[in-house]
């Protein structure tokens, strides 16, 4: 992850068009600008809706979105165009059979239990089959190599397939293939990527950890595989936490333990958890905003 962040900073390069277009916003800008990193949770990811609703509430701008897994998701179809009230609305009305029916099993491969053309279907409708180019802040979405174990950074090309690459949550979504290489989930190197925005020169980084503490996970009994599986993904992800945080002058952290990580269904209490914690949030935020 250090390295490239190094890049970042170092080559003028890299992220070149999200550096281009966040510097165009503070041309005669009289506010600080502000940065949101949006991190990986799966279900838990839906508690990134509510923390921008309450953003939005207060008057406080989103001048750049930077997310990883769930945050790629939820923040790319914000960037995309879709509003608050319309992510809430589509969250809200998901139904375990609708998350079943996303499941394409891929039975002829050994790379992962879904194929994800389906899913691959549902993220061009949500980004509109939009570049990243088109967003209407810049955005920036983290995913992992496989073979190399490079954290890659996409800020060009359509954004439904950064989008498909970063929730590919290794063992259960086959990797994603752009340009010769494969793609699994970002929360693999980077589960909070705050510190791609302060690269990118935003004054105030805002990161929104959905990551459980696994203790308070909440399964009973022998797991089996699935929860094996994720929860092990938990355990790595809250070390990885720990490592990147610090690059957020706010940290925001939902109430998400006893959510699993499957549960998309309950997107109205997960909603609701982020607007909680933004609420507590809001002195903290306001204070950075004015000094």
């Amino acid at each position: 992850m250090f390295d490239s962040i190094s890049r970042a900073l170092a080559d003028e390069n890299y992220l070149r068009n999200s550096k281009e277009r966040i510097n165009a916003i503070k041309q005669g800008l009289n506010r600080k600008t502000i940065g949101l990193a949006l991190g990986s949770g799966a279900a838990r990811g839906l508690a990134h809706i509510g923390v921008m609703k309450v953003l939005e509430d207060n008057s406080i701008p989103i001048d750049a979105i930077v997310g990883c897994s769930a945050g790629a998701l939820v923040g790319g179809a914000y960037a995309c165009g879709m509003s608050v009230r319309e992510l809430t609305e589509l969250a809200v009305s998901i139904r375990q059979t609708d998350i079943i029916r996303y499941m394409d099993l891929g039975i002829t491969t050994r790379s992962g239990l879904i194929r994800g053309g389906r899913i691959r279907k549902l993220l061009m409708e949500l980004t509109h089959n939009a570049s990243f180019a088109a967003t209407r802040v810049p955005f920036v979405a983290i995913a992992t190599n496989i073979k190399t174990g490079e954290e890659k950074a996409f800020d060009n090309g359509p954004v439904w397939s950064a989008i498909r690459a970063s929730i590919s949550m290794p063992g259960i979504f086959v990797p994603h293939k752009i340009e010769n290489e494969y793609f699994v989930d970002g929360a693999v190197s980077n589960p909070v990527p705050s510190d791609y925005l302060t690269a990118l020169g935003l004054d105030v980084v805002i990161g929104v950890d959905v990551v459980p503490d696994v203790s308070k996970s909440g399964i009973k009994g022998e797991p089996n595989m699935i929860a094996v599986l994720l929860n092990s993904f938990d355990i790595f992800q809250e070390r990885l936490v720990k490592m990147v945080i610090h690059h957020s002058d706010i940290r925001i952290r939902p109430a998400i333990e006893g959510v699993l990580a499957h549960e998309f269904y309950r997107a109205e209490e997960i909603i609701d958890m982020g607007v909680k914690a933004t609420m507590e949030a809001l002195d903290e935020i306001n204070e950075h905003i004015s000094l």
